[in-house]
Protein backbone atom coordinates (compact mmCIF):
# COMPACT_ATOMS: atom_id res chain seq x y z
CA UNK A 1 0.00 0.00 0.00
CA UNK A 2 2.91 2.18 1.18
CA UNK A 3 4.50 1.54 -2.25
CA UNK A 4 1.54 2.18 -4.76
CA UNK A 5 1.32 5.92 -3.08
CA UNK A 6 4.84 6.80 -3.99
CA UNK A 7 6.02 8.98 -5.99
CA UNK A 8 9.90 10.95 -7.48
CA UNK A 9 9.70 14.08 -5.14
CA UNK A 10 11.26 16.01 -7.79
CA UNK A 11 8.97 15.29 -10.96
CA UNK A 12 6.43 13.59 -9.01
CA UNK A 13 6.36 10.52 -11.93
CA UNK A 14 5.91 6.73 -10.51
CA UNK A 15 9.22 5.05 -10.28
CA UNK A 16 10.17 1.49 -11.28
CA UNK A 17 10.97 -0.33 -8.60
CA UNK A 18 14.84 -2.08 -8.61
CA UNK A 19 14.41 -5.46 -6.05
CA UNK A 20 17.39 -7.28 -4.72
CA UNK A 21 15.32 -8.96 -2.45
CA UNK A 22 11.69 -9.25 -1.51
CA UNK A 23 8.85 -11.78 0.76
CA UNK A 24 6.83 -13.97 -0.48
CA UNK A 25 4.07 -11.91 0.73
CA UNK A 26 5.50 -9.35 -1.63
CA UNK A 27 7.36 -6.56 0.78
CA UNK A 28 10.71 -5.83 -0.35
CA UNK A 29 13.57 -6.05 1.43
CA UNK A 30 16.40 -4.56 -0.01
CA UNK A 31 16.24 -2.67 -3.37
CA UNK A 32 16.14 0.84 -4.85
CA UNK A 33 13.72 3.08 -6.71
CA UNK A 34 14.50 4.12 -10.35
CA UNK A 35 12.67 7.47 -12.14
CA UNK A 36 12.81 6.86 -15.64
CA UNK A 37 12.41 10.84 -16.23
CA UNK A 38 14.98 12.33 -13.75
CA UNK A 39 17.43 8.87 -14.89
CA UNK A 40 18.65 7.57 -11.68
CA UNK A 41 17.75 5.99 -8.35
CA UNK A 42 16.17 8.40 -6.10
CA UNK A 43 15.51 5.97 -2.93
CA UNK A 44 17.33 2.97 -1.59
CA UNK A 45 15.08 0.20 0.33
CA UNK A 46 16.96 -1.24 2.92
CA UNK A 47 15.13 -3.41 6.34
CA UNK A 48 11.90 -2.53 4.22
CA UNK A 49 12.52 1.05 4.75
CA UNK A 50 12.16 3.89 1.91
CA UNK A 51 15.03 6.28 2.02
CA UNK A 52 15.25 9.30 -0.35
CA UNK A 53 17.73 11.16 0.88
CA UNK A 54 20.35 8.62 1.98
CA UNK A 55 20.59 6.58 -1.60
CA UNK A 56 23.00 4.11 -1.68
CA UNK A 57 24.50 2.32 -4.72
CA UNK A 58 22.85 -1.16 -5.08
CA UNK A 59 23.71 -3.19 -7.58
CA UNK A 60 20.41 -5.98 -8.01
CA UNK A 61 21.15 -9.66 -9.00
CA UNK A 62 20.07 -10.95 -12.55
CA UNK A 63 16.70 -12.09 -10.61
CA UNK A 64 15.30 -10.73 -7.20
CA UNK A 65 15.95 -13.39 -4.41
CA UNK A 66 13.45 -14.50 -2.51
CA UNK A 67 13.50 -14.32 1.94
CA UNK A 68 11.70 -15.15 4.44
CA UNK A 69 9.03 -12.60 6.34
CA UNK A 70 11.73 -10.07 8.79
CA UNK A 71 11.60 -7.24 11.28
CA UNK A 72 13.75 -4.42 11.71
CA UNK A 73 15.22 -3.11 14.55
CA UNK A 74 17.61 -0.37 15.96
CA UNK A 75 19.74 -1.71 18.95
CA UNK A 76 21.26 0.88 21.28
CA UNK A 77 25.03 0.17 22.99
CA UNK A 78 23.29 -0.14 25.92
CA UNK A 79 21.03 -3.61 25.36
CA UNK A 80 21.66 -6.65 26.66
CA UNK A 81 23.45 -8.15 23.97
CA UNK A 82 26.25 -6.10 24.50
CA UNK A 83 29.47 -6.40 26.79
CA UNK A 84 32.67 -4.57 26.24
CA UNK A 85 36.26 -4.71 27.71
CA UNK A 86 38.06 -1.59 28.74
CA UNK A 87 35.82 0.56 26.97
CA UNK A 88 33.34 3.26 28.82
CA UNK A 89 29.62 4.89 28.14
CA UNK A 90 29.63 8.68 27.25
CA UNK A 91 27.31 10.88 27.57
CA UNK A 92 26.81 12.41 24.41
CA UNK A 93 23.22 13.53 24.58
CA UNK A 94 20.48 12.57 22.74
CA UNK A 95 21.30 12.07 18.25
CA UNK A 96 19.58 10.40 15.60
CA UNK A 97 19.92 7.46 16.26
CA UNK A 98 17.07 8.17 18.43
CA UNK A 99 19.06 6.62 21.52
CA UNK A 100 21.24 8.43 24.04
CA UNK A 101 24.89 8.37 24.61
CA UNK A 102 27.50 5.88 23.09
CA UNK A 103 30.33 3.23 23.92
CA UNK A 104 33.85 4.71 23.79
CA UNK A 105 36.95 2.31 23.50
CA UNK A 106 39.91 2.62 25.46
CA UNK A 107 42.98 4.17 24.70
CA UNK A 108 44.98 0.75 25.34
CA UNK A 109 45.21 -2.08 22.43
CA UNK A 110 43.54 -4.42 24.48
CA UNK A 111 40.26 -2.53 24.56
CA UNK A 112 36.97 -5.09 23.24
CA UNK A 113 33.31 -4.93 22.32
CA UNK A 114 31.29 -7.96 21.94
CA UNK A 115 27.72 -8.75 20.77
CA UNK A 116 25.78 -12.02 21.15
CA UNK A 117 22.94 -11.79 18.30
CA UNK A 118 20.80 -13.97 15.90
CA UNK A 119 20.17 -11.22 13.40
CA UNK A 120 20.24 -12.46 9.99
CA UNK A 121 21.55 -9.44 8.98
CA UNK A 122 23.76 -6.74 10.78
CA UNK A 123 25.43 -3.44 10.58
CA UNK A 124 26.73 -1.52 12.93
CA UNK A 125 26.44 2.04 13.55
CA UNK A 126 29.96 4.17 14.35
CA UNK A 127 30.63 7.89 14.50
CA UNK A 128 33.05 8.95 11.92
CA UNK A 129 35.10 11.89 11.52
CA UNK A 130 39.06 13.39 11.52
CA UNK A 131 39.97 11.33 14.47
CA UNK A 132 38.28 8.07 13.78
CA UNK A 133 40.46 5.02 13.84
CA UNK A 134 39.95 1.76 12.49
CA UNK A 135 38.19 -1.37 13.67
CA UNK A 136 38.37 -5.14 12.80
CA UNK A 137 35.20 -7.16 12.95
CA UNK A 138 34.94 -10.93 13.06
CA UNK A 139 31.78 -13.00 13.50
CA UNK A 140 31.88 -16.35 14.93
CA UNK A 141 36.37 -16.06 15.22
CA UNK A 142 36.11 -16.15 11.07
CA UNK A 143 37.85 -13.51 8.68
CA UNK A 144 38.35 -10.09 10.24
CA UNK A 145 36.84 -7.36 8.31
CA UNK A 146 38.31 -4.19 8.87
CA UNK A 147 36.57 -1.07 8.45
CA UNK A 148 37.95 2.53 8.23
CA UNK A 149 35.72 4.60 10.38
CA UNK A 150 37.89 7.70 9.45
CA UNK A 151 35.89 10.60 7.45
CA UNK A 152 38.48 13.83 6.20
CA UNK A 153 35.96 17.04 7.03
CA UNK A 154 32.67 15.12 7.87
CA UNK A 155 31.26 13.90 11.46
CA UNK A 156 28.20 11.65 11.74
CA UNK A 157 27.27 8.26 12.71
CA UNK A 158 27.58 5.74 9.84
CA UNK A 159 26.39 2.20 9.60
CA UNK A 160 28.58 -0.16 8.29
CA UNK A 161 27.31 -3.52 6.88
CA UNK A 162 28.97 -7.02 8.71
CA UNK A 163 26.96 -9.40 6.96
CA UNK A 164 23.41 -10.59 5.19
CA UNK A 165 21.51 -13.32 5.11
CA UNK A 166 23.45 -15.42 8.09
CA UNK A 167 21.61 -17.90 9.96
CA UNK A 168 22.35 -19.36 13.87
CA UNK A 169 23.32 -17.56 16.85
CA UNK A 170 26.91 -15.59 16.21
CA UNK A 171 29.36 -13.53 18.51
CA UNK A 172 31.24 -10.25 17.21
CA UNK A 173 33.85 -9.02 18.32
CA UNK A 174 34.82 -6.00 18.00
CA UNK A 175 39.16 -4.72 18.21
CA UNK A 176 40.89 -2.39 17.18
CA UNK A 177 42.85 -2.24 13.68
CA UNK A 178 45.56 -0.41 12.78
CA UNK A 179 44.74 3.13 12.07
CA UNK A 180 44.39 5.45 8.87
CA UNK A 181 47.58 7.62 9.00
CA UNK A 182 45.02 10.15 7.50
CA UNK A 183 43.45 10.22 10.42
CA UNK A 184 43.94 12.76 13.43
CA UNK A 185 43.21 10.11 15.70
CA UNK A 186 42.39 6.44 17.17
CA UNK A 187 38.91 7.64 18.55
CA UNK A 188 35.94 4.91 18.62
CA UNK A 189 32.40 5.79 19.40
CA UNK A 190 29.83 2.89 19.06
CA UNK A 191 26.26 4.13 18.64
CA UNK A 192 24.83 0.16 18.50
CA UNK A 193 23.77 -1.64 15.56
CA UNK A 194 21.06 -2.09 12.36
CA UNK A 195 19.56 -5.83 13.12
CA UNK A 196 16.87 -8.05 10.92
CA UNK A 197 15.65 -10.65 12.62
CA UNK A 198 13.78 -13.87 11.06
CA UNK A 199 9.57 -13.96 11.49
CA UNK A 200 6.98 -11.15 12.04
CA UNK A 201 7.36 -8.35 13.95
CA UNK A 202 6.06 -8.73 17.55
CA UNK A 203 3.79 -5.74 16.99
CA UNK A 204 3.40 -2.72 14.57
CA UNK A 205 4.09 0.74 16.06
CA UNK A 206 6.38 2.48 18.85
CA UNK A 207 7.14 5.71 20.01
CA UNK A 208 10.39 7.43 20.92
CA UNK A 209 9.17 10.97 20.43
CA UNK A 210 6.32 12.97 21.28
CA UNK A 211 3.26 11.57 22.60
CA UNK A 212 0.62 10.97 19.91
CA UNK A 213 -2.24 13.49 20.29
CA UNK A 214 -5.37 12.34 20.97
CA UNK A 215 -6.97 13.48 17.46
CA UNK A 216 -4.97 11.00 15.84
CA UNK A 217 -7.11 8.36 16.56
CA UNK A 218 -10.44 10.18 16.66
CA UNK A 219 -9.81 10.80 12.67
CA UNK A 220 -8.83 6.88 12.78
CA UNK A 221 -11.84 5.79 14.23
CA UNK A 222 -13.98 7.80 11.86
CA UNK A 223 -11.85 6.68 8.92
CA UNK A 224 -12.37 3.40 6.27
CA UNK A 225 -10.85 0.38 6.97
CA UNK A 226 -8.83 1.22 3.30
CA UNK A 227 -8.32 4.82 4.45
CA UNK A 228 -4.68 5.91 4.09
CA UNK A 229 -3.17 8.93 6.55
CA UNK A 230 0.05 10.49 6.36
CA UNK A 231 1.91 11.19 9.57
CA UNK A 232 4.31 13.57 7.85
CA UNK A 233 7.28 14.41 9.94
CA UNK A 234 6.60 11.48 13.07
CA UNK A 235 9.86 11.90 14.63
CA UNK A 236 11.15 8.39 15.78
CA UNK A 237 7.56 6.61 16.19
CA UNK A 238 5.20 4.69 14.59
CA UNK A 239 1.45 4.99 14.95
CA UNK A 240 0.54 1.47 15.85
CA UNK A 241 -2.36 1.15 12.84
CA UNK A 242 -1.42 -0.19 9.15
CA UNK A 243 -3.57 2.46 7.88
CA UNK A 244 -0.61 5.42 9.41
CA UNK A 245 2.18 5.71 6.91
CA UNK A 246 5.33 7.79 8.92
CA UNK A 247 7.34 9.80 7.21
CA UNK A 248 10.48 11.46 8.80
CA UNK A 249 13.17 13.17 7.48
CA UNK A 250 15.73 11.99 10.25
CA UNK A 251 17.27 8.44 9.75
CA UNK A 252 15.34 6.72 13.12
CA UNK A 253 14.15 3.15 13.36
CA UNK A 254 10.49 3.29 13.32
CA UNK A 255 9.13 5.65 10.44
CA UNK A 256 8.38 3.79 6.93
CA UNK A 257 9.65 6.48 4.74
CA UNK A 258 12.10 9.35 4.29
CA UNK A 259 12.31 12.36 2.35
CA UNK A 260 12.23 16.39 2.81
CA UNK A 261 8.83 17.87 3.68
CA UNK A 262 9.40 20.00 1.08
CA UNK A 263 9.09 18.03 -1.76
CA UNK A 264 6.84 14.87 -0.48
CA UNK A 265 7.66 11.63 -2.00
CA UNK A 266 3.86 10.92 -2.82
CA UNK A 267 1.61 10.80 -5.46
CA UNK A 268 -1.35 13.80 -6.07
CA UNK A 269 -4.53 12.86 -3.84
CA UNK A 270 -3.31 9.54 -2.16
CA UNK A 271 -4.00 10.40 1.51
CA UNK A 272 -7.33 10.44 2.97
CA UNK A 273 -5.80 12.79 6.32
CA UNK A 274 -2.37 14.00 6.97
CA UNK A 275 -1.07 14.74 10.63
CA UNK A 276 1.70 16.82 11.02
CA UNK A 277 2.62 17.29 14.87
CA UNK A 278 5.58 19.87 16.28
CA UNK A 279 7.00 20.09 12.39
CA UNK A 280 6.09 23.48 10.61
CA UNK A 281 8.25 24.98 13.06
CA UNK A 282 11.25 23.22 11.85
CA UNK A 283 10.32 24.03 8.07
CA UNK A 284 12.14 26.62 6.12
CA UNK A 285 9.91 27.12 4.07
CA UNK A 286 6.44 26.26 5.77
CA UNK A 287 4.29 27.66 2.70
CA UNK A 288 5.97 25.40 0.89
CA UNK A 289 5.63 22.35 2.98
CA UNK A 290 1.55 23.08 3.41
CA UNK A 291 1.36 23.56 0.14
CA UNK A 292 3.11 19.69 -0.66
CA UNK A 293 1.35 18.65 2.52
CA UNK A 294 -2.82 19.57 0.34
CA UNK A 295 -0.88 18.14 -3.16
CA UNK A 296 -0.92 15.03 -1.76
CA UNK A 297 -4.60 15.18 0.07
CA UNK A 298 -7.73 14.25 -1.69
CA UNK A 299 -9.79 16.78 -2.64
CA UNK A 300 -11.94 16.90 0.88
CA UNK A 301 -9.37 15.23 3.13
CA UNK A 302 -8.37 16.47 6.50
CA UNK A 303 -5.29 18.16 7.81
CA UNK A 304 -4.79 17.88 11.82
CA UNK A 305 -1.71 20.52 12.84
CA UNK A 306 -0.14 20.70 15.65
CA UNK A 307 2.62 24.00 15.76
CA UNK A 308 5.11 25.97 18.01
CA UNK A 309 3.86 28.91 19.62
CA UNK A 310 5.34 30.19 22.81
CA UNK A 311 8.21 27.49 22.40
CA UNK A 312 11.85 28.53 23.48
CA UNK A 313 14.11 27.35 20.46
CA UNK A 314 14.58 23.32 20.15
CA UNK A 315 15.97 21.38 17.78
CA UNK A 316 19.08 23.67 17.01
CA UNK A 317 19.73 24.83 14.32
CA UNK A 318 16.26 23.57 12.44
CA UNK A 319 13.84 25.67 14.40
CA UNK A 320 12.60 28.60 12.13
CA UNK A 321 8.96 29.75 12.74
CA UNK A 322 7.04 29.68 15.57
CA UNK A 323 2.80 30.46 14.59
CA UNK A 324 0.13 31.83 16.22
CA UNK A 325 -3.42 30.67 15.28
CA UNK A 326 -3.66 33.29 12.86
CA UNK A 327 -0.67 31.92 11.48
CA UNK A 328 -1.27 28.90 10.91
CA UNK A 329 -4.59 29.39 9.19
CA UNK A 330 -2.31 31.73 7.06
CA UNK A 331 -0.36 28.92 6.26
CA UNK A 332 -2.41 26.23 5.20
CA UNK A 333 -5.04 28.74 3.81
CA UNK A 334 -2.57 29.83 1.14
CA UNK A 335 -2.56 25.98 0.28
CA UNK A 336 -6.36 26.05 -0.25
CA UNK A 337 -7.03 24.00 2.68
CA UNK A 338 -9.97 25.70 4.75
CA UNK A 339 -9.54 26.20 8.04
CA UNK A 340 -12.43 24.98 10.57
CA UNK A 341 -11.31 25.20 13.64
CA UNK A 342 -7.58 26.39 15.58
CA UNK A 343 -7.23 26.18 19.13
CA UNK A 344 -4.23 26.85 21.62
CA UNK A 345 -2.67 25.01 24.79
CA UNK A 346 0.09 24.15 26.87
CA UNK A 347 -0.24 25.50 30.51
CA UNK A 348 2.21 28.50 31.18
CA UNK A 349 3.88 26.67 33.95
CA UNK A 350 5.47 23.82 31.57
CA UNK A 351 6.68 26.61 29.57
CA UNK A 352 8.22 28.41 32.05
CA UNK A 353 9.88 25.05 33.30
CA UNK A 354 10.99 24.57 29.39
CA UNK A 355 12.33 28.36 29.10
CA UNK A 356 14.40 27.57 32.43
CA UNK A 357 15.77 24.42 30.41
CA UNK A 358 16.96 26.17 28.46
CA UNK A 359 19.24 28.44 29.40
CA UNK A 360 20.36 26.63 32.53
CA UNK A 361 17.98 26.80 35.06
CA UNK A 362 18.99 30.74 35.40
CA UNK A 363 20.88 30.67 38.17
CA UNK A 364 18.13 29.16 40.96
CA UNK A 365 18.45 26.76 43.33
CA UNK A 366 16.95 23.80 43.18
CA UNK A 367 14.25 25.21 46.47
CA UNK A 368 13.90 28.03 44.23
CA UNK A 369 13.29 26.43 41.03
CA UNK A 370 10.63 24.21 42.41
CA UNK A 371 8.83 27.43 44.21
CA UNK A 372 8.76 29.12 40.86
CA UNK A 373 7.32 26.34 39.41
CA UNK A 374 4.55 26.05 42.35
CA UNK A 375 3.89 29.48 41.89
CA UNK A 376 3.11 29.33 38.22
CA UNK A 377 0.68 25.95 38.91
CA UNK A 378 -1.02 28.62 40.92
CA UNK A 379 -1.46 30.99 38.05
CA UNK A 380 -2.25 28.15 35.81
CA UNK A 381 -5.57 27.62 38.04
CA UNK A 382 -6.35 31.20 37.42
CA UNK A 383 -6.30 31.34 33.89
CA UNK A 384 -8.87 30.68 31.49
CA UNK A 385 -8.58 29.05 28.02
CA UNK A 386 -9.22 32.50 26.94
CA UNK A 387 -6.43 33.91 28.82
CA UNK A 388 -3.88 31.28 27.68
CA UNK A 389 -4.18 32.33 24.23
CA UNK A 390 -1.59 35.14 23.82
CA UNK A 391 0.74 33.34 26.21
CA UNK A 392 -0.17 29.36 25.18
CA UNK A 393 2.82 27.05 24.01
CA UNK A 394 1.73 25.57 21.06
CA UNK A 395 -1.61 25.85 18.77
CA UNK A 396 -3.84 23.05 16.84
CA UNK A 397 -5.27 23.41 13.30
CA UNK A 398 -8.19 21.72 11.42
CA UNK A 399 -8.60 21.81 7.82
CA UNK A 400 -10.48 20.51 4.98
CA UNK A 401 -8.89 20.43 1.47
CA UNK A 402 -10.71 22.13 -1.11
CA UNK A 403 -12.65 20.21 -4.36
CA UNK A 404 -14.97 17.99 -3.00
CA UNK A 405 -17.66 17.88 -0.70
CA UNK A 406 -16.66 16.44 2.44
CA UNK A 407 -17.76 14.36 5.44
CA UNK A 408 -15.40 16.15 7.69
CA UNK A 409 -16.93 19.47 8.17
CA UNK A 410 -20.00 17.61 9.55
CA UNK A 411 -17.81 15.33 11.71
CA UNK A 412 -15.85 18.29 12.96
CA UNK A 413 -18.82 20.22 13.90
CA UNK A 414 -20.59 16.90 15.59
CA UNK A 415 -18.27 14.39 15.99
CA UNK A 416 -17.21 14.91 19.69
CA UNK A 417 -13.54 15.43 18.64
CA UNK A 418 -11.03 16.06 20.59
CA UNK A 419 -10.44 19.72 22.28
CA UNK A 420 -7.83 21.78 24.13
CA UNK A 421 -10.67 23.74 25.41
CA UNK A 422 -11.18 24.07 29.17
CA UNK A 423 -12.48 25.83 32.33
CA UNK A 424 -11.21 26.89 35.08
CA UNK A 425 -13.39 24.40 37.20
CA UNK A 426 -11.91 21.51 35.18
CA UNK A 427 -8.08 23.02 36.36
CA UNK A 428 -6.72 21.51 39.65
CA UNK A 429 -8.50 22.83 43.04
CA UNK A 430 -9.03 26.42 43.09
CA UNK A 431 -7.30 29.30 45.03
CA UNK A 432 -9.78 31.65 46.35
CA UNK A 433 -10.48 34.42 44.63
CA UNK A 434 -7.10 36.80 44.25
CA UNK A 435 -7.08 40.21 46.33
CA UNK A 436 -6.44 43.41 44.07
CA UNK A 437 -3.29 45.23 45.13
CA UNK A 438 -4.12 48.54 44.36
CA UNK A 439 -0.84 49.32 44.37
CA UNK A 440 -0.60 47.57 41.13
CA UNK A 441 -3.32 46.51 39.84
CA UNK A 442 -2.22 43.25 39.67
CA UNK A 443 -3.66 40.20 41.90
CA UNK A 444 -1.87 40.07 44.66
CA UNK A 445 -2.33 36.03 45.99
CA UNK A 446 -1.06 36.24 49.77
CA UNK A 447 2.55 37.43 48.68
CA UNK A 448 2.95 34.82 45.24
CA UNK A 449 3.05 38.05 42.99
CA UNK A 450 5.89 39.50 45.09
CA UNK A 451 7.88 36.24 45.46
CA UNK A 452 7.12 35.49 41.69
CA UNK A 453 8.63 39.12 40.87
CA UNK A 454 11.57 38.22 43.00
CA UNK A 455 12.41 34.76 41.44
CA UNK A 456 12.20 36.57 37.98
CA UNK A 457 14.64 39.89 38.97
CA UNK A 458 16.80 37.32 40.16
CA UNK A 459 17.06 35.19 36.90
CA UNK A 460 17.47 38.59 35.05
CA UNK A 461 20.19 39.50 36.77
CA UNK A 462 22.18 35.71 36.04
CA UNK A 463 21.13 35.12 32.62
CA UNK A 464 23.13 36.91 29.94
CA UNK A 465 22.85 37.65 26.16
Amino acid sequence: MIMDALACPACKATMTRKVSQQTASGVIKQGSLYCEQCEKDVATIRHGKVDFLRIEPLTPPAGASLCGEFHYKRIPWSDEAVSALHCHEVDVGWNAEGFTGCLQAGSTPDWRIYIDTEAVDLSLRFLSHDWSGCVAVTVNDGAATIIDLHSAGANGVNAYEIYRDLQGQKKITIKPAAANPLSRGEQIYFFGMDAVFSGWPAAIGGNRGNGFPAAYQWVLDHSGPDALVLDCGSGDRKYPDQRVVSFEYMPFELPDVFGDGHALPFSDGVFDAVFSQAVMEHMRNPYLAAREIARVLKPGGLVYVESAFMQPLHAVPYHFFNTTTWGIEAIFGDADVTGETSEWFGPISASVDWYLNACGGGGLSPAEREQLRQLFLKIDENVSYEQLKPIASAVSFWGIKAGASSVWKELLATGGKPSFKYTLAQTSVQAPPPVINTNSGLPDKSGAYRRLRSAIRKIRGKVHA
